[in-house]
């Protein structure tokens, strides 16, 4: 016999243990449990909405600008439907903006807001293809007008979805808006 009795007490102390203890529970619970605050995804969208989309849509507005605007001086309608065009383009991202700052502040219906915003940005993205498209110009005309119109589209499409599934599927959300909402 290798051990006697009272030497292998402390290996089965050690190893015979139930796999959880009260206080092992505890910490599971605390890990179960979603996170909270702006971070992760949730503070990419609020860059997306506050920063870059409206970046990336200046940017824009100024390229429909330049290839438009050679045509104002002899088509009054064409200058008011594009400055019209960049117009409710200019809104509807001053309207992202203000949902991505609810949404960062953690504000209280901000996650709606942010959805109205994200609808409102893709009907208007919509919208003024639509219009660039019947008035075959950049940048949509280029390569063909189906091809052009896909092109443009698809990625307003993909954030689009990415986004509003996102705000309502989080774990994230749901746990930092709960109470605010």
């Amino acid at each position: 016999e290798c051990f006697d009795a009272d030497e292998s007490r402390p290996f089965k102390e050690a190893f015979m243990q139930p796999l959880t203890k009260p206080s092992d529970v505890d910490d599971l619970a605390s890990l179960e449990q979603p996170p909270t605050g702006v971070g992760g995804w949730l503070l990419v969208l609020c860059l997306m909405l506050t920063v870059v989309g409206p970046v990336i849509s200046i940017w824009l507005m100024t390229q429909v600008h330049a290839a438009f605007s050679t045509g104002f001086p002899g088509s009054p309608g064409l200058q008011a439907a594009i400055l019209a065009s960049l117009a409710v383009t200019a809104v509807a991202e001053g309207f992202g903006v203000y949902a991505g700052v609810g949404l960062w502040r953690v504000r209280p219906g901000a996650v709606e807001l942010a959805k109205r915003a994200l609808l409102l940005a893709l009907a208007v993205d919509i919208a003024t293809t639509a219009l660039y498209a019947a008035l075959g110009q950049p940048p949509v005309a280029e390569g063909g007008f189906v091809r052009g119109l896909t092109g443009h589209m698809i990625p307003s499409l993909v954030f689009f979805t990415l986004c509003f599934g996102y705000l309502n599927k989080s774990e994230r959300v749901s746990a930092t808006y709960r109470m605010r909402d």
